[in-house]
């Protein structure tokens, strides 16, 4: 019943952001968006405490995962909802192209929920979900460390001073490239992530994760003799809004939150 009742506070939360954002990001002042911030970050600090992440290893609340097996699968599942919505809500600014004013504090707010969401996919552990089919279990897994791993890229790609974004980003990229011969979406999604990286001159067009891996160079090695003016251009490579609407921001994307707990 908690687990419910904490889904429809985030429903609510969720449909109030979309009854408030005007259909253009650019024209939302920055008093609404932080009005919405403020709300999911209130949403998180009045989870109940077994539903914390944070106090997830305390005494008390591995008494609770004992004697209620699903609660750990619960809370890790209320936080990676409530975290996805706000690296939506915040994703349109991260670039710094629709309002510089919003810029730094969306930056970190998103770069802070992504790294939840890919902690998160993290512990979601086989054990825990083995109620669920496994084939669905990998593609709601893969799905999440796509929406974790769009945030970093596009934060590489657009503000080009993330060393410590760019190593989180190899281990997503590595998993994903792990298992792209069996997940048709892990090979699609991992193609997309490389094109941006390509694209935007982070990566030489002939770099695979592997060579990455073997021979990695300093991002700011790698980004001194390439042409920062494109980043001005009105024409970006990719249209970073465009990428978040059709991948994640359609009705299915959520469901693979959904099928975890099938």
């Amino acid at each position: 019943m908690s687990y419910n009742i904490q889904r429809i506070k985030v429903a609510e939360i969720v449909r109030c952001i979309s009854d408030l954002m005007p259909h253009d990001p650019g024209e939302a002042s920055c008093e609404l968006i932080l009005t919405l911030d403020a709300k999911m970050e209130s949403l998180l600090c009045e989870l109940p405490d077994f539903f914390k992440a944070e106090l997830a290893e305390s005494e008390e609340t591995k008494q609770i995962d004992q004697s209620y097996p699903h609660i750990p699968v619960q809370r890790l599942l209320i936080n990676l909802l409530i975290n996805i919505f706000r690296c939506g809500l915040h994703f349109p600014y991260l670039p710094g192209r629709v309002n510089k004013t919003l810029h730094a504090f969306s930056r970190q707010a998103s770069l802070k929920a992504a790294r939840v969401v890919l902690s998160s996919q993290r512990d979601m552990s086989m054990t825990d979900m083995s109620h669920s089919a496994d084939f669905m279990k990998i593609q709601g897994t893969i799905f999440h460390m796509f929406i974790g791993a769009l945030v970093l890229t596009t934060d590489i790609c657009c503000n080009q001073d993330g060393q410590m974004q760019l190593s989180e980003l190899m281990d997503v990229l590595k998993k994903l490239d792990d298992v792209k011969d069996h997940s048709k979406m892990a090979a699609k999604l991992l193609d997309i992530l490389m094109q941006l990286l390509v694209s935007y001159g982070v990566w030489p067009p002939s770099t695979t994760i592997s060579t990455y891996t073997e021979d990695a160079t300093p991002l700011e090695s790698v980004l001194s003799g390439y042409e920062g003016s494109r980043l001005d251009s009105l024409d970006m490579p990719f249209p970073f809004d465009e990428l978040w609407e059709t991948y994640i921001g359609q009705p299915y994307g959520l469901d693979m939150l959904d099928v975890l707990e099938v």
